[in-house]
């Protein structure tokens, strides 16, 4: 039996099938045994984990049901009566009998600490290949279900350092081999994520540097200096201040290794492990032809790229900043109004609300120049395009604005509530499916006929506010103030699927696979099924996302603390890049081949 708690939680049989695990109550009783495994946990303490100061009278005995039901769901072959070998009882409470090999938490530690004594002795290549190992094992955010509770929280913690430094010595044993290229990227999203953290910071520099980027490499250092000292009072370590001035001086013992590294062996047959993903195609060229080659190409890039790199674009927010994502890196910065809030593709165009202005701005995407800025009259806090027009969710205006994108001009402005009713209903987001445009209302959706412009359904959200949504496919996904992602089916207007995340929701997106759905406080991402709503998988997207959009073969996650746009691999969830924007994200589109962030003034401290 494998008890996986390295992104959500789950069991699994001999056979590797996942157990049916109960929720609720019991749920959080397996975890902190899990947690505690081999030490006894007291009924008091479960008791007070499970419920709290106002535990009921009755609340031993649930324990003792509890504890029984999870005897059979972990052991159904246990004859009744039989005592059980995986859950004891043992006063004054109960103990979970597991080896570390049946838990992924103790593999990844095992491997993470011989990658580590690899690293420590000169192995690089084996230290890379145990890395990978234990880094694999990760699914998401560690007990990610359990991230509120206090029983689960230093767990989660201690987990999470482990797992950056398992990450940092990763790093380490790729620069060590020379593969310092590969790297760059990955690094930037790193520190953005983590931008306290010296060991990578002084990684990614080094990374930069090797790469022939000495500036770039030196203003990484000059970023950390500066939030050191703002956020701590603090200067850059020791190891940081020698690194800066061994690249202003150029140190030669800072150039990458001259050989090429033997590239890592596959498993052998027996063994169970990830393969190893094989990027030497000359794995059996004699070496001093490799090395040769290898000289040879970095002189000839070293060369291409310092008479031809563009010079970086300068962002002045607020603007709209466009993404290259064949390149990741920041090709154009638009100006657009005083405070852009929503962005959407369509009819040729890009457009942008402004909130504050009271305008939608259509950028030409073939020029990246603002084609032409058109009044509504009513801030501008969500769009979409569709049914042959722009439509705009005015927020607290309680109306929805209509474009014509021919004309270049609105041309209806539809009430959604009563005119003789002083309460308005806000219009807080907007989607549009065939045949009906949807309006994110106080107490739903309401849907709108996108000829007529009149109401024509109501879908009751449990009396709480549709706050974003993600429309098309035949069905509406939108988010709630009770912290969930709930689907509408677009026909029959009825609530077919819910996915609670335990956080606020800030951010949602959706194509034909998948819902993604973004934490607005803590960067936890989740990806669900767009049926069920059940979770495929987790990723960590910074410290707090704005905006989510999905295309060109990626997910663009907006961090609004880190002031970056991440990007996500769409079938594992890892962070492949991050792109500063200089300002706060708040919302992302991708439109001919390009991504577009709507990018506000960093708000005054």
């Amino acid at each position: 039996m494998d008890f996986n708690i390295l992104g959500p939680f789950e069991v699994r049989d001999s056979e590797g099938a996942p157990i049916q695990l109960p929720g609720g109550r019991e749920r959080s009783l397996l975890a902190l045994l899990l947690i505690q495994r081999g030490e006894v946990v007291s009924s008091d303490r479960i008791v007070d984990v499970l419920w709290g100061e106002r535990a009921p009278g009755t609340a031993g005995k649930a324990v003792q049901g509890y504890v029984s039901h999870l005897r059979r769901v972990l052991e159904p072959e246990r004859e009744p009566g039989e005592a059980g070998t995986v859950l004891v009882t043992r006063p004054p409470g109960y103990v979970l009998q597991t080896d570390d090999e049946s838990v992924d938490a103790a593999r990844f530690e095992r491997l993470a600490a011989d990658g580590r004594r690899a690293l420590e002795d000169g192995s690089p290549a084996e230290a890379a290949r145990l890395l990978d190992q234990a880094l694999a094992l990760w699914r998401g955010p560690a007990l990610s279900e359990f991230a509120y509770e206090d029983f689960a929280r230093d767990e989660i913690g201690r987990l999470d350092d482990l797992r950056l430094s398992a990450t940092e010595d990763r790093v380490e044993s790729l620069l060590q081999l020379g593969r310092h290229g590969e790297l760059v990227g990955k690094l930037d999203a790193l520190v953005a994520a983590n931008p306290l953290r010296e060991r990578l910071r002084g990684q990614s520099m080094l990374a930069l540097y090797r790469s022939g980027r000495q500036s770039d490499a030196l203003q990484v250092y000059r970023d950390g200096r500066r939030l050191l000292a703002g956020e701590l009072g603090l200067e850059p370590g020791p190891e940081l201040q020698r690194l800066e001035r061994a690249i202003l001086a150029q140190d030669p013992a800072l150039a990458a290794p001259v050989t090429v590294a033997t590239p890592i062996a596959p498993p052998e047959p027996d063994e169970q492990q990830p393969p190893v993903r094989r990027r030497n195609r000359g794995r059996f060229l004699a070496l001093a032809g490799v090395v040769l080659a290898a000289a040879i190409a970095v002189v000839v890039a070293f060369a291409f790229t310092r008479d031809s790199t563009p010079a970086a674009v300068k962002i002045t927010a607020p603007a709209v900043v466009v993404v290259d994502p064949k390149t990741n890196s920041v090709v154009a910065s638009i100006d657009v109004g005083s405070k852009p809030a929503t962005i959407a593709g369509g009819e040729g165009a890009v457009w942008v609300g402004d909130a504050r202005d009271f305008t939608v701005t259509r950028i030409d995407p073939a020029t990246r120049r603002v084609a032409k800025t058109i009044g509504i009259g009513a801030p501008a806090v969500d769009l979409a395009v569709g049914a042959g027009a722009v439509w705009v969710a005015t927020g607290g205006f309680g109306t929805v604005v209509r474009i014509d994108p021919r004309l270049g001009a609105p041309t209806d402005s539809i009430e959604l509530g009563d005119p003789g009713n002083p309460v308005v209903p806000a219009a807080s987001s907007i989607g549009v499916t065939q045949g009906r445009v949807w309006v994110g209302a106080m107490d739903g959706l309401v849907s709108i006929d996108p000829g007529s412009g009149r109401r024509t359904s109501k879908v009751d959200l449990g009396h709480t506010a549709a706050l974003q949504m993600a429309a098309g496919f035949g069905a509406i996904w939108a988010t709630t103030l009770g912290n969930r992602a709930k689907r509408v089916e677009a026909g029959s207007a009825k609530e077919t699927a819910e996915f609670y995340a335990g956080t606020f929701i800030a951010a949602i997106a959706r194509d034909r696979s998948a819902v993604w759905v973004g934490a607005g406080g803590t960067g936890q991402v989740w990806k669900l099924d767009p049926i069920t709503g059940a979770a495929l998988g987790t990723a960590n997207a910074g410290k707090g996302t704005s905006a989510i959009a999905l295309g060109s073969r990626a997910v663009w996650v907006a961090s609004w603390p880190t002031h970056t746009l991440l990007r996500l691999d769409p079938a594992t969830g890892d962070v492949l890049a991050g792109i500063p924007v200089g300002g706060t994200p708040e919302d992302v589109a991708v439109a001919g081949g390009l991504v577009w962030v709507a990018v506000q003034h960093e708000p005054s401290s």
